[in-house]
């Protein structure tokens, strides 16, 4: 018998986590690029007619509540769902870096909604919490964009799920895979949110097979909590993705309190009509990858005069795929971007390095490297 946490109920007020800097990478340089972000506030509740998204107060609640039930949404871009089916940092897919990189660059030069939210749900499959829902709040000024972009956020449907008039999702088969996006940040005065910050957000009406299901989920200090209500309607059977906090790692899952054989797997959940709801309840912890904070106004002079060079062993089987993706940052950067070893002089006598590290913590590091250009020259 596994060992169970104490049930939380995601209704009851927050615990804080006490904010924690990051510390920055160790080499010759460090990158200056850095991500921004929100804090805490207060919760309140943003509505479209047919379907409910409960958000806290903030910029991703008030670009909802334009959406009203004859709201037609746009069609996604023709290339998003093939970058975003490629979009893990970690494989260092060349094609969706090239993509990424004329988004960000084009919309540097003039903002268009379209390419907005084309970048918040390739953001949204990299995990980069805080910049999605920052891409999201710039569609704001048009709610035909947040109607197409907001049901694969929450309630986190496939990118292939037609999306009807209103932000509603056409039913989806029964057994899908759900993997609900962390609520956005809190607004608090600009302050940096922890990734641990309390939050929360509910998505009511979701129809699954022949069942309409509510799902809640909150962020608190030790973990992620999901749950599932079943509200109408026959049986259904939905798999859930628990989300992980960025700088964050869930080690173990629970559902209904039992804890599950192996952490980081969808987890099917059967929900009967007149049944209680299911809670999935996933318990994590600090990541030992450690990254840069804040946001800078303008690239270090290491960087302008020396250049950016990616560190890997040069027996990486990864290294020639991580070598085309240089020309794209030297395009957007505008400075001199190349590969080195560790342990290699750099050949000026200044410059950057950003040690991309082992496999495993790989994909964080090139995902804050995106995260942190884009902060950078969208100034967002």
């Amino acid at each position: 018998m596994h060992a169970r946490p104490p049930r939380r109920d995601s209704r009851q007020s927050p615990k804080h986590s006490p904010r924690r800097h990051l510390q920055g990478l160790i080499g010759w340089g460090t990158l200056c690029l850095i991500l921004a972000g929100h804090g805490a506030g207060t919760e309140a509740t943003a509505t479209a007619d047919g379907v409910a998204l409960e958000l806290s107060d903030g910029p991703a609640a008030k670009a909802w509540a334009g959406v009203g039930s004859e709201t037609v949404p746009h069609p996604l871009h023709p290339n998003l769902r093939k970058a975003c089916a490629s979009s893990s940092p970690a494989g260092t897919s060349v094609p969706t870096w090239h993509m990424w990189a004329d988004w960000v660059a084009d919309e540097a030069l003039e903002t268009a909604p379209a390419r907005r939210a084309a970048l918040c749900l390739l953001a949204r499959a990299q995990g980069r919490n805080a910049d999605a829902w920052g891409h999201y709040a710039k569609l704001g000024a048009d709610p035909r964009w947040v109607a197409s972009v907001t049901p694969y956020l929450l309630p986190g449907a496939p990118l292939d799920s037609p999306v009807e008039a209103g932000g509603n999702l056409a039913p989806l088969p029964d057994g899908v895979l759900l993997q609900p996006f962390l609520p956005p940040p809190i607004e608090d005065g600009g302050a940096a949110p922890a990734g641990g910050a309390w939050r929360k957000a509910t998505v009511r009406g979701i129809r699954v097979g022949k069942a309409t299901l509510d799902l809640t989920i909150s962020v608190e200090a030790t973990g992620v909590q999901v749950d599932v209500a079943h509200r109408g309607g026959g049986p259904a059977k939905v798999a859930i993705l628990i989300p992980e906090p960025p700088g964050y790692e869930i080690r173990i899952e629970y559902l209904d309190w039992m804890q599950t054989d192996e952490p980081r797997l969808p987890i099917l959940v059967d929900l009967q009509p007149g049944g209680e709801p299911s809670t999935l309840w996933g318990r994590m912890i600090q990541r030992s990858v450690s990254l840069p904070t804040g946001q800078a106004q303008r690239l270090p002079q290491s960087l302008v005069q020396g250049g950016l060079f990616l560190s890997l062993p040069a027996d990486d089987p990864q290294r020639d795929a991580v070598g085309q993706i240089t020309p794209v940052l030297e395009k957007l950067l505008g400075v001199h971007v190349g590969l080195t070893q560790p342990g290699t002089p750099l050949p000026g006598w200044t410059g950057t390095v950003l040690h991309l590290g082992s496999a495993a913590d790989r994909g964080k590091r090139l995902t804050w490297l995106a995260s942190a250009i884009e902060a950078f020259l969208l100034q967002s």
